[in-house]
């Protein structure tokens, strides 16, 4: 078994509602690895047959494995899967929860409602709308959009906006690790670098300089 990670995309008319298909594996033990938000929801298959719903993640989460893994990933959208399972994503935000065996042949095809649509505005944005002016498109309330929001993604919008910025912020780094972290927020939507800090050490409790160090470190012992 080699270690890697892959991502391959989903059939065209699944695209909608899943992100991605993802392989993940390693050889080796692996030790307080940083698992950033990303506003999705996965359904997870790993070598003993088990399946496993994780929640959206409020916030970066470790992950450790003493014998290393090969784990199998479906990557949905923000505000899908709880439509597909009978799930409130509120009630799962940041944890995992076992279930039945799962295929993606069993995502029956249907429109987007109205919150989705307006969900998926938000994700393809990367967190960059007015919120407001969303909820109105969905002829809602800022309260029922926010409870509807939170029931599908088990985020607030406010807290799914932050989500989708950081990752696109920590998208942008990694396809140019050269450019200044200035750079870098501006480009993904925030003010000012020190509102991109203060999301970042609010999202995974440390500045971007330390977990620039710490992932070339990372880096580094697997060369």
């Amino acid at each position: 078994m080699s270690s890697g990670y892959w991502e391959t995309p989903p059939p065209a008319h699944l695209a909608p509602y899943i992100e991605a298909l993802w392989t993940s594996t390693s050889n080796q033990p692996v030790d307080n690895f940083p698992i950033h938000p990303d506003g999705c929801m996965d359904i997870l298959l790993d070598h003993t047959g088990q399946t496993r719903l994780i929640g959206a993640m409020p916030t970066t989460q470790v992950f450790s494995s003493p014998t290393g893994f090969h784990i199998k990933g479906i990557r949905f959208h923000p505000g899908i899967l709880p439509t597909i399972l009978p799930v409130n994503a509120a009630e799962i935000a940041g944890q995992s929860l076992e279930i039945p065996s799962f295929s993606i042949h069993k995502i029956p095809p249907a429109p987007l409602t109205p919150i989705q649509r307006a969900i998926t505005h938000l994700r393809q944005h990367h967190g960059n709308a007015n919120l407001d002016w969303l909820a109105c498109q969905t002829n809602l309330s800022i309260r029922h959009f926010r409870r509807l929001t939170l029931s599908l993604t088990g985020l607030s919008p406010k807290h799914l906006a932050r989500i989708l910025r950081f990752r696109r912020a920590l998208h942008l780094k990694s396809i140019d690790p050269n450019s200044t972290w200035t750079s870098v927020a501006l480009n993904a939507g925030y003010f000012d670098q020190a509102h991109f800090i203060r999301d970042h050490r609010a999202l995974t409790g440390h500045s971007p300089t330390f977990m620039s160090e710490t992932y070339n470190s990372k880096q580094s012992d697997h060369s």
